[in-house]
């Protein structure tokens, strides 16, 4: 593959690498392949999620501006796609319409240059780059322009106000008590999630389902995909107990959300979670 790709221009290598690669074996059990582009003087790694297409959707550390229609999210650990909550609201509602878009990956820990300048002066992801050009900065505003992009709607649903009720507790919670450094306040943090997932199981209890209102995503299914996700994994791992227990319909939720395809495109190993969680213990 290597030779083949050396012998095109950039611009040809380029257009043609999600089909390249698609063709390209994987090896058992591996969630991506090498690829050595002109120009470029190593090599980066392509996630390959399921699609039902067949081809790969490149996602790669980003050495620079990648055009439009980029999705510029948060890299995890082995240049993989990262834990950021806020990318996967904004990537599962991307995903939950069909878009096809690419990802290029930001190492936060090294913020470069040319990203604060022309994209985004926060450093913060998501960063959204149209497919008409226009830089899009924050999770809701990306969401928005989802909503623009055909069926399922997402924003302003019948019973949206009483699911967004239901959901806005969930995150500060959680990262209340992910980040608690005080003793005496643990007691208090811990009730604080689970009085909140208590609020989001006894709505479910009572919602149409699978998802919060009905069969298809909405724009409060974005908002708390990645925070259930966390608190699935980080609290068994770093508090050691199953804060999903208690509350079935919370979990069997979780589990609707990622049966959707927008979630196996859009998500990142529960590994991966650990390892964004890992610097406050």
């Amino acid at each position: 593959s290597r030779e083949l790709m050396s012998k095109m221009s950039t611009k040809t290598a380029w257009r043609k690498l999600p089909l390249l690669m698609a063709a390209l074996p994987l090896a058992q059990g591996a969630t991506s392949k090498l690829a050595f582009l002109p120009g470029f003087g190593s090599a980066f790694s392509l996630i390959l999620p399921r699609r039902s297409s067949g081809l790969a959707s490149v996602s790669m550390q980003a050495t620079g501006p990648a055009g439009n229609n980029v999705l510029y999210a948060k890299m995890g650990p082995g240049g993989v796609l990262g834990d950021c909550p806020f990318t996967h609201k904004a990537n599962f509602a991307l995903r939950s319409k069909s878009l096809e878009f690419e990802t290029a990956l930001i190492d936060l820990s090294d913020k470069p240059g040319w990203y604060l300048e022309k994209l985004n002066a926060k450093g913060s992801v998501p960063t959204f780059v149209t497919a008409e050009g226009k830089i899009l900065t924050e999770s809701e505003d990306i969401i928005a322009f989802a909503d623009t992009q055909g069926p399922p709607q997402l924003l302003s649903r019948e019973g949206s106000e009483a699911a967004m009720e239901a959901v806005k507790g969930v995150f500060p919670a959680f990262a209340g008590y992910m980040k608690n450094k005080e003793e005496g306040e643990e007691a208090d943090k811990k009730q604080a999630l689970s009085d909140a997932l208590a609020a989001l199981n006894t709505y479910l209890e009572g919602a149409p389902g699978p998802l919060l209102l009905g069969a298809d995503v909405c724009a409060e299914d974005c908002r708390v995909v990645g925070p259930l996700y966390h608190v699935s994994v980080a609290v068994i791992k770093y508090k050691e107990f199953d804060p999903l227990e208690p509350y079935p319909a919370v979990r069997a939720y979780l589990e609707a959300l990622k049966k959707t395809e927008a979630f196996k495109l859009s998500s990142y190993t529960p590994e991966t979670i650990e390892w964004g969680w890992s610097k406050f213990f």
